[in-house]
C-alpha cells in the first residue's frame, strides 16, 4: 500500500461507513442538503441583515486556530442550520481529521500543494 492510501484509507471508511448511509437515510426521507433548484415557495432569498454595522470580529473565523476548533465550529453550525445528524457525526470526523499524518517539509521534488500550477 502506497503513503497515499494508507493517509486516504480512514477517509474513504468513515465516507463508506459514515457519510454515504447517512446520505442514503436523508434522501429516502426526501431530504437534501443542497437545494437542487429554486425554491417555488419562496418570494426572495433575500434576509434582512440583523445588524447594520459590521465590526473586525465578524470577518474573523475562529475556527482556523486548530482542528479541533474548526470541527467545533462546523457542528454549531451544523446544528443551528438544523442539521443534527451531521452536528452528530462531527466527533467521528474530528478523530479523523486528528489521525491525518502532517507533513512537516515537502519534499524537494514536489511542489507545495498549496501552488496552483499554471502549465
Amino acid at each position: 500500500m502506497t503513503k497515499s492510501e494508507t493517509q486516504t484509507t480512514p477517509a474513504g471508511q468513515f465516507f463508506d461507513e459514515v457519510v454515504a448511509p447517512l446520505t442514503e437515510r436523508v434522501r429516502a426521507e426526501g431530504k437534501s442538503y443542497f437545494p437542487r433548484g429554486p425554491e417555488p415557495e419562496l418570494e426572495t432569498y433575500f434576509v434582512e441583515p440583523s445588524r447594520k454595522i459590521m465590526i473586525p470580529a465578524d470577518f474573523e473565523l475562529r475556527a482556523t486556530e486548530s482542528a479541533a476548533a474548526f470541527m467545533t465550529e462546523l457542528a454549531a453550525l451544523w446544528q443551528l442550520e438544523g442539521h443534527k445528524e451531521l452536528a452528530e457525526m462531527a466527533p467521528q470526523l474530528a478523530e479523523l481529521v486528528k489521525n491525518i499524518p502532517r507533513q512537516t517539509e515537502a519534499d524537494q521534488e514536489d511542489l507545495s500543494p498549496f501552488m496552483y500550477v499554471m502549465f
